[in-house]
């Protein structure tokens, strides 16, 4: 495990990039597995976009975090971390996925 402190703080590294074409719901479209308990990957990290209302985003992070999510706001999600998504009312949101690339000599780009 390394000491990440971006990760412990939902901040943004440098380099990442896009890995899926942002997804986009309401309230009535977001998959359920969202609205409980969800884990990003090893190396993964979740962008969460809202346009329109509120999203409370809950993730597992130290410290934990717990806000309310609102038009044109966004929060980032570390890797390896468990979260959730509640609509507060209507909404629209993204969300987008993004990993950071992988390096000459680091493990993953040897297919470790």
């Amino acid at each position: 495990m390394l000491d990440c402190p971006l990760c412990e703080r939902a901040e943004r590294p440098d380099l990442l990039e896009v890995i899926t074409p942002t997804l986009r719901w309401d309230e009535l479209t977001m998959p359920d597995d969202l609205r409980v308990t969800h884990r990003l990957k090893r190396g993964i990290w979740c962008r969460v976009v809202v346009q329109e209302g509120q999203l409370r985003v809950v993730a597992r992070t130290n410290p934990v975090i717990d806000i309310v999510v609102g038009p044109d706001a966004t929060q980032y999600i570390p890797p390896e971390t468990d979260y959730s998504l509640r609509p507060i009312g209507p909404v629209r949101f993204a969300v987008e996925l993004y990993s950071v690339p992988a390096r000459p000599g680091d493990l993953r780009a040897n297919g470790a």
